[in-house]
């Protein structure tokens, strides 16, 4: 049986563990939160996603079968249209203004110190 643990701490600062049991064998999983059962799925034998919201955070679970060997992995989604997305997205373009206007700032510093100086 594998078994899986990722920390997450979520944009507002909480922790959380997450956690996910998988029997090769029967293909039942389990996904847990904070120790609490969040999904169960049986027969699980080929590649699968499962996607949750912690919060405001859309998450997904991949369990990836490369011949009889699983991988698994947390992924925070980052791209699918989600309130806190746009936000970073806002975020991310007012940064690029700001940073623009400042190198915009030294620019203009650098070439009136050549004129007045020159």
């Amino acid at each position: 049986m594998a078994q899986k643990n990722w920390r997450f701490n979520s944009h507002r600062g909480h922790s959380y563990v997450i956690g996910l049991y998988h029997s090769e064998q029967s293909g039942n999983i389990v996904i847990h939160c904070n120790s609490k059962v969040t999904t169960i799925d049986f027969g699980v034998q080929e590649s699968k996603e499962y996607s949750f919201f912690i919060g405001e955070e859309l998450l997904v679970i991949k369990i990836e079968k490369s011949g009889q060997l699983y991988t698994y992995e947390l992924i925070i989604d980052k791209e699918v249209k989600t309130a806190l997305n746009a936000k970073r997205a806002e975020e991310d373009k007012t940064e690029k203004v700001g940073l623009l206007f400042a190198l915009l700032g030294l620019i203009i510093g650098v070439l009136l110190f050549f004129f007045v100086f020159r």
